[in-house]
């Protein structure tokens, strides 16, 4: 749902007071029936801004130490480590450094972005970006406006579209209004804040699980590696070496990096395969040329976009069209890999725990195997770790846009692990939780049992069921409808 309307006809006057501006976005007019609200300075314990750091200050190795930018906010939890390694002096000498517990949000480029800082940081905000430490009551409970459409749609309603990009000045999205729930005859408004609060703690839960099984899943890749004395290894290229890779001199295929990872590879007790040699299929993604955007729409179409480093789908977005798609859909199992530009060797997999028929754009490439469901994982997190993703990006195409091709990845070398260590990751990546809401079960007790026992890719799909509940509740208080307070999550 959209949060503001569209006027029919504009008046002289309010022409005027948008800088003579005729641009239709510059009249669109917030849609807030509801009455009860607070300003977000109100509700706010510390509120600053984060200052522009010359691009000269910007280092190429790893510190420790970061500016974090909107790169750094893909997701609800941030992840300072994708944006700018500065100097620890610089780190040191800053008075705007971020805390556990702060919300920052975006007030240029991804207007109204929110992301919650989880974990301890050695990291300062760049411009552009203002930084939350809210009131306890309602920590949690303001978060809800961002992370669904209100807060994005409501700030550029109150900003000028500018040249290039909207940028909301700070005392704009101070003044920002945060609408509050009227009680209802079986709810009181503590009681609907107290439960919009637990929803979106439990999704920032959910974001930081899925972080840390990631790395869970990428150690046990490291430790089979090292516990097997797969050592370090390099030698200058060969002749024979060029040919194989087809007369190619790109210096990642002769590099240490690229070298030692296939060294321990090849030297692995068990032995090792390449994924060519499995049993395979490559299914095409498809852009059809009319498609509709619908919340019940019959397809969820996944773009490059959609797909956010760390397995983890961004978004569910369905729709409709009436081309024919059926060669084009996902099957349980089916490993997806963004195959060019910025974002090459990107991927996760996909399993229809949704029931929606799934289909991709052309710009992802799809490994069907025609392997045990436990070794089409394995495959899939190999290839998503440090091993699989220095060998996809050093055999991708090194031309003005980095690409991989169907061989490249097929090129890719693996170890031949014991069926336990393929078991044990497929347990962190899918799995499913027999918990259930009921009876007096308190909602803490209930989502942590769930986690516990949830994969990767189930809490993904939660991830989405939260976001929709969220989405919905949110539409309801802006309405001033009534609210069911449901803490179900299956």
């Amino acid at each position: 749902m959209r949060y503001f309307d569209k006027p029919n006809c504009v008046k002289i006057s309010q022409i005027n007071d948008k800088f003579h501006s005729l641009y239709p976005t510059e009249h669109r007019m917030p849609r807030v029936p509801c009455k009860n609200f607070k300003l977000l300075k109100e509700l706010c314990e510390k509120e600053d801004v984060g200052s522009q750091v010359d691009v000269s200050e910007y280092l190429s190795f790893t510190t420790n130490c970061y500016l974090q930018t909107i790169s750094c906010m893909e997701s609800t939890i941030i992840n300072v480590k994708v944006g700018k390694n500065i100097s620890p002096l610089l780190y040191r000498a800053a008075n705007k450094r971020l805390k556990i517990g702060d919300f920052c949000i975006s007030r240029n480029a991804s207007i109204g972005k929110i992301s919650y800082v989880a974990e301890k940081v050695n990291a300062i905000v760049n411009g552009g970006i203002s930084y939350f430490t809210f009131k306890e009551k309602y920590k949690f409970y303001i978060p809800a406006f961002f992370i669904t459409n209100y807060g994005e749609d409501t700030l550029k309603c109150m900003t000028s579209g500018g040249g290039t990009q909207q940028n909301v000045k700070r005392n704009t999205l101070l003044n920002m209004k945060i609408p509050f729930p009227s009680a209802t005859d079986s709810n009181t408004q503590e009681e609907i804040v107290e439960y919009v609060s637990k929803m979106v703690k439990s999704l920032i839960d959910k974001e930081l699980l899925i972080k840390k099984k990631v790395e869970k899943i990428n150690s046990i890749i490291e430790r089979v590696m090292l516990e097997n004395n797969c050592t370090n290894y390099y030698s200058y290229p060969n002749i024979s070496e060029i040919k194989k890779f087809s007369k190619r001199l790109d210096t990642g295929l002769y590099g240490t990096k690229y070298k030692n990872v296939i060294n321990q590879i090849v030297k692995y007790p068990g032995g090792y395969q390449y994924v060519r040699n499995l049993r395979y299929k490559w299914i095409s993604g498809k852009t059809p040329n009319v498609f509709v955007e619908n919340d019940k729409g019959k397809y969820w179409w996944i773009a490059v976009g959609d797909i956010a480093y760390g397995l983890k789908y961004k978004r569910m977005k369905r729709f409709n069209t009436a081309e024919n798609v059926e060669n084009n859909i996902l099957i349980d199992g089916d490993i997806l890999i963004t195959r060019k530009g910025a974002t090459v060797g990107k991927m996760n997999m996909y399993f229809n725990r949704m029931n929606i028929s799934t289909f991709v754009n052309e710009d992802i490439k799809i490994l069907r195997l025609e392997e045990d469901v436990i070794d089409k994982v394995f495959i899939g997190m190999f290839l998503n770790s440090y091993y699989g993703q220095t060998q996809l990006l050093n055999l991708a195409s090194r031309g003005t846009k980095q690409g991989l091709t169907n061989d490249n990845i097929l090129d890719v070398a693996f170890p031949l692990v014991d069926k336990e260590i393929k078991s044990e990751i497929f347990k962190e990546y899918y799995n499913e939780s027999s918990i259930k809401k009921q009876g007096t079960l308190k909602f803490e007790e209930y989502d942590e049992k769930r986690n516990k026992e949830l994969g990767i890719y189930q809490i993904n799909m939660e991830i989405f069921r939260i976001e929709k509940k969220l989405d919905q509740i949110v539409r309801k208080i802006v309405n001033n409808e009534a609210i069911e307070i449901d803490y179900s999550l299956e």
